[in-house]
């Protein structure tokens, strides 16, 4: 089992279930019975290698032939595709209910599928042989819902990987010969201290980035505050704190990392409180609804801050201390009304999102990095002027070439827009129409069908040949080789990597069939979709 020995866990989806059908009719889904699921350590159940992973699945080979799938998890940091794995080792955690695309349950989901190495998944097998779950074999069948119910406590053992080497000789000493004794390691200089913040008289929305009991965060502000609150988003009610409170009033007791918090000042002067300092960005969980966090991230405009949150961002409010106003941002709102212009690390601020969903603060050169790609069909010019009169091109860039627009932009004397970009080589005018823009975070409406299957065991325009049981495969115009995607229909996704080209609309896609059947039926053909760019492909 993919976690730690003695804990209990349950088949809640089986084999055959609504969910476990095309290519993985052999898949379950686990749940822990002892205690919480979400959190629990996933460990790796083989010896072997990752040969794929994702934001919320594994792929696990010990080199038969085979590889375990684990999904709805959130793999550990620093996990990398081809790194060797020992059985026991911890690879990332159950993710929560809402989160890593597991439908509002938190669990584990687990198949073991052929593949032909390098990710590529092909139809799952029965837990048997040496895939028997903790010894009981699991056998193909063709009954619905099979093995619903069936529990297991896991024998697998937490281990850390270390490098195995041979351990070397000692040195023999002699006795007319001293031993060397390394000099000691510098000791590493202390942190900064935290920087003072000023809280105005009134109120005043803080953001707090450790894990402290609340009397001992606020025993600075003794005689200058008179009351805490903080915001329970999955209740979407308040939690208190008066210095002067009863147990039974106080219902904060302990503040996390990430929390954002509302405290009023009563000093007249104000005063000036040193909370953790922000060491690094954190990624703070939100729920549909209202939230009150800290921004962990580093100084940054707002409207770049929120790229990660896409289209369930209803809103993010700031609180000014000294003039006791709001200041707003919301992505549909008017610009004039849109007052709040920066976030400062470790500020509080309230979120309103539509559904539950991770804030990641993206480093500045990340989030402000907008790029677009040449449409095509064939090459695009690119002028030294915004015209074609009088200004040869530089060159012609052929379709699927990644540009930076730098925002500059020009009508010619046909009131055609021209865009100023730059690619690996040239600086220049080309044409807006025929390049699209996009950056890391982007979701826009679009449509999806499948290949036909008279392309299976074609090579692919990016190399490779077509599978149609792989599903991760894409094809798309809009967006160059090496863009990851995540194609959404409703609350099911699918993650894929643009691997060709075709004669497709800017916003359509063809997905291998593994990966339409993660969407819809063959039977439908075309459906829409809304499409994510999860990252853009690596540029010299």
């Amino acid at each position: 089992m993919p976690a730690p020995a003695g804990t209990e866990w349950r088949i809640v989806a089986g084999y055959n279930t609504g969910g476990h059908v095309g290519i993985d009719p052999h898949a379950i889904d686990i749940v822990r019975d002892d205690a919480l699921t979400a959190g629990t350590p996933v460990l790796s159940p083989i010896t072997g290698t990752v040969t794929w992973l994702s934001g919320s699945c594994v792929t696990l080979s010990a080199g038969d032939g085979f590889a375990v799938l684990l999904c709805h998890i959130f793999p550990t940091s620093g996990l990398q595709a081809g790194a060797p794995v020992v059985a026991g080792q911890i690879i990332g955690a159950v993710a929560p209910a809402g989160f890593a695309e597991n439908n509002g349950l938190a669990h584990i989901h687990m198949a073991v599928h052929r593949t032909l190495g390098d990710g590529q998944l092909q139809s799952t097998v029965p837990f048997t042989g040496a895939y028997a779950l903790e010894g009981r074999e699991l056998p193909a069948t063709d009954a619905s819902h099979a093995y619903f119910g069936e529990t297991f406590i896991s024998t697998n053992s937490v281990k850390v990987q270390e490098s195995v080497t041979d351990p070397a000789e000692p040195e023999e000493v002699s006795p007319d010969k001293t031993q060397e004794v390394a000099p000691a390691e510098p000791e590493a200089p202390p942190p900064p201290p935290p920087e003072p913040q000023f809280l105005h008289p009134g109120w005043n929305l803080v953001g707090w980035t450790g894990n402290t009991a609340i009397g001992e965060a606020v025993a600075p502000l003794a005689g200058s505050i008179d009351v805490v609150f903080a915001y329970d988003a999955a209740a979407q009610s308040f939690r208190r704190y008066a210095p002067d409170g009863s147990p039974q009033t106080n219902t904060l007791t302990t503040l996390q990392a990430g929390d954002g918090l509302l405290v009023h000042v009563t000093a007249p002067d104000g005063v000036e409180w040193f909370p953790p300092r922000v060491a690094q960005s954190q990624v703070v969980a939100l729920t549909a609804g209202w939230n009150l966090v800290a921004w962990t991230g580093p100084r940054q405009a707002v409207g770049q801050a929120v790229i990660g949150l896409a289209e369930v961002l209803l809103g993010v409010y700031a609180l000014d201390g000294e003039s006791q106003q709001y200041h707003v941002y919301r992505p549909q709102g008017l610009e004039f009304l849109n007052d709040l212009e920066i976030l400062e690390p470790g500020q509080g601020v309230w979120v309103q999102v539509r559904g539950a969903t991770l804030w990641t603060p993206v480093e500045s050169a990340l989030a402000s990095q907008l790029q677009a790609v040449v449409l095509g069909p064939g090459c695009l010019n690119i002028r030294p002027a915004p015209t074609t009169k009088n200004a040869p091109p530089l060159a012609c860039l052929p379709e699927g070439t990644v540009v930076e627009p730098t925002g500059e932009t020009a009508l010619d004397a046909n009131g055609d827009t021209w865009l100023y970009v730059r690619s690996d080589i040239y600086v220049g005018w080309v044409f807006a129409e025929f390049i699209a823009a996009f950056a890391v975070g982007d979701t826009i409406a679009g449509s999806a069908s499948f290949y036909h299957p008279g392309l299976l065991g074609r090579p692919m325009y990016c190399g490779g040949a077509y599978d149609r049981l792989d599903p991760t495969i894409a094809a798309a115009t809009a967006w160059p080789c090496g863009t990851h995607l995540r194609v959404w229909r409703g609350d099911r996704s699918v993650d894929v990597v643009v691997r060709d080209t075709g004669q497709l609309a800017p916003n359509r896609l063809d997905l291998s069939e593994a990966a339409f059947l993660q969407l819809g039926q063959l039977a439908e053909g075309v459906i829409p979709v809304r499409i994510e760019v999860l990252s853009a492909p690596a540029t010299e």
